[in-house]
């Protein structure tokens, strides 16, 4: 299981699913960037979103979520 925090809903979610080893998850917060509009999210600059990282090239790649949508903050991995 996975913990997402999201501070803009102020909410703790719970990701469940069949994760496989080597899996590497994030939380993807390109508002959170020095240069981002004052309004986010704007263009170029989409909400945040949980992400798999691919290890071997740095490309992160949203996570197709079941339910309610998530705009996660950080992260805490539970076994």
């Amino acid at each position: 299981m996975r913990e997402s925090l999201d501070a803009d809903n102020g909410t703790v979610n719970a990701i469940t699913g069949p994760f496989r080893r080597g899996e590497v998850f994030v939380a993807d917060t390109p508002c959170d960037e020095k240069s981002a509009p004052a309004t986010c999210p704007g263009p170029g600059f989409p909400p945040s979103f949980l992400g798999e990282l691919d290890p071997w090239t740095g490309d992160i790649t949203a996570v197709d979520l079941r339910g309610p949508a998530v705009g996660p903050q950080g992260m805490l991995f539970l076994p």
